[in-house]
């Protein structure tokens, strides 16, 4: 990576747009084509419940694992489990299971997606004894969920979803540990400036105490050293 992001201050651990160079960003590269931007950002590849295909499944997975030994790729994601999408529940499931499997041989943490299927992840989590760190990006899940989410090793990424008042996400975020959290946009037209100044006012703390909290625990789940 360049010297210059190291100087940066805000983390965006999952966003789809590769625009803000005062961010640091892990920028999702999944079913995109590899290009010259990977130099200048760091990405993950994963293969989203939505998106599996019988066909494409193998090609999908060894994509993942041809490119996870790239400087940038810091994490494998998104993936997970949905109970809503059209996709079988038990190709999901199939599917996620090998993706856990591929995350503990080559020691890369998983950014989850995760819907209406909190109990089957943690689960998973259980059952695989699984070692890698797992993230539910965009948490918007109870306040009453957290403490087993945590109690069971998972980080929790805050979004698009602290920005709506009373929001489940805000008073989620209010029961994590700022050792336990990350932030992100996603696809949203929102900044990670605006996600971290709400998440300060949550935790009642400067930005700076936010911004260095965040970044310790980058450092810790995805091995990265970053200045702030």
């Amino acid at each position: 990576m360049p010297e210059k992001s190291l100087q940066l201050k805000y983390i965006d651990i999952h966003t789809h747009k590769a625009s803000d160079k005062e961010v640091i960003q892990i920028v999702d590269r999944s079913g995109k084509p590899c290009c010259n931007d990977y130099e200048q950002n760091y990405f993950s590849i994963g293969l989203h419940p939505w998106h599996i295909q019988k066909a494409k499944i193998d090609d999908e997975l060894m994509r993942i694992v041809s490119n996870i030994h790239h400087k940038s790729f810091l994490a494998i994601g998104e993936c997970g489990l949905d109970k809503i999408c059209d996709t079988d529940y038990s190709l999901q499931l199939s599917v996620f299971k090998k993706i856990i499997a591929i995350s503990e041989e080559y020691k890369k943490p998983l950014i989850l997606h995760v819907v209406k299927s909190y109990n089957e992840i943690i689960e998973l989590r259980k059952d695989t004894k699984a070692k890698q760190s797992w993230i539910i990006h965009g948490y918007n899940g109870s306040s009453q969920l957290v403490a087993e989410l945590i109690k069971h090793g998972f980080y929790l990424s805050f979004g698009r979803h602290l920005i709506i008042k009373h929001s489940k996400a805000a008073k989620a975020l209010a029961q994590v540990s700022m050792e336990r959290i990350f932030f992100e946009t996603d696809d949203s037209d929102f900044s990670i400036q605006e996600i971290f100044d709400i998440a300060a006012k949550t935790f009642d703390c400067n930005l700076n105490q936010l911004q260095s909290n965040i970044a310790k625990n980058f450092k810790a789940v995805f091995n990265q050293n970053l200045k702030t």
